[in-house]
């Protein structure tokens, strides 16, 4: 493959970033988990084009609710400084420019997703933790709540406790497995399938998948057998990519492959070929691609993307043969990266 590596802007720790769809142009939002703005950028140009904030930060997580309406998460600063962490909502006013009203506030909440249930938006969201006597303190686990969110996206949001006694909750997927919609959540314990209901009121069932430490998670078809595997950071940050195949016993593990903190996880087809990319924050820092060989056991082609540039989050677009990530580098970098065929 042929890598082009484009330098959009710098922040101070870009942490979240997420593409978005603004007046019929594909654009990207990155924010800083320290103190300061969002900006957005042209998802194929790379040009800015707007900001979404200018404070107070500590961004984890943005999602466009619709077009002019985004939630964000703010107040959770580096080293867990998250006791006044909340959701806050974005709406573009009468002038274009963006007001923020904060709708939630949610202690220790890291990450959030939106979910469907009977054609209303739900949000459903993990705390790290439910508070934190120091730095190293991890004797409080957090839980996972979800509530209603408004058509007017200004709120307020209430939400309610669905399961409690996480730790270190801080993995967040939402997306298709095995032909239906779900959320999961990792922590100490494990990892957690949260299925919605049918209907609002009904009941929303919480399945343990897997119960080593995990960090960060996905799942996707890698070794294209038509079953979904589940690919995980291990260890909180952790030293370790791994590959779960479903089994009759639950999952046994299928691939390993060493990392050093793993952040950015990334799994879906690029240019046309099952892709998993992980990135990392210690050792080179690296972008990496896995991509499985032909055979009976699942291996992989490594590829190294890039190095020294700590890629926290990362998101993608593909269109005319060209494949696009876009990443939150540590070191102060908001990158995009343009992959081709050799």
């Amino acid at each position: 493959m042929m890598v082009k590596k484009k330098l959009v802007g710098q922040m101070e720790f870009p942490y979240a970033i997420t593409t978005y769809t603004e007046g019929g142009q594909l654009r990207v939002a990155c924010g800083t988990e320290t103190a300061g703005g969002c900006v957005c950028f042209d998802a194929l140009t790379g040009e800015i084009v707007d900001r979404l904030w200018d404070g107070p930060g500590g961004t984890m997580t943005i999602r466009q609710i619709s077009e002019g309406q985004f939630l964000a998460t703010h107040r959770f600063f580096k080293r867990f400084q998250a006791q006044e962490a909340v959701v806050s909502a974005l709406t573009r006013g009468q002038s274009g420019e963006w007001e923020r009203r904060e709708v939630l506030k949610l202690p220790y909440l890291h990450r959030f997703c939106i979910l469907d249930v009977a054609g209303e938006n739900w949000l459903l969201g993990g705390t790290l933790c439910d508070r934190k006597d120091d730095f190293t303190d991890w004797s409080h686990p957090g839980g996972v709540y979800v509530g209603r969110v408004p058509e007017d996206v200004r709120g307020p949001i209430e939400v309610k406790c669905i399961y409690h006694g996480i730790r270190k909750n801080h993995g967040m997927y939402c997306g298709p497995f095995n032909g239906k919609q779900v959320a999961m959540v990792t922590g100490c314990e494990g990892a957690f399938e949260v299925t919605p209901p049918a209907e609002p009121e009904g009941e929303w069932k919480v399945r343990q998948l897997l119960n080593t430490e995990i960090s960060d998670i996905r799942a996707f078809d890698i070794d294209g057998d038509g079953r979904d595997e589940l690919i995980t950071i291990e260890g909180f940050h952790g030293d370790r990519l791994r590959v779960y195949h479903e089994s009759g016993e639950g999952y046994e593990l299928a691939y390993e492959y060493p990392i050093a903190f793993g952040h950015g996880l990334w799994c879906g087809n690029m240019l046309g070929r099952r892709t998993i990319l992980i990135g990392y924050k210690s050792a080179n820092g690296a972008l990496v691609a896995l991509q499985p060989k032909a055979g009976p056991r699942l291996s992989m082609d490594v590829t190294v993307i890039d190095e020294l540039e700590e890629t926290a989050n990362i998101d993608v677009y593909e269109s005319d043969g060209v494949f696009r990530i876009y990443a939150a580098c540590s070191v102060g970098d908001i990158l995009m990266y343009e992959i081709t065929e050799n």
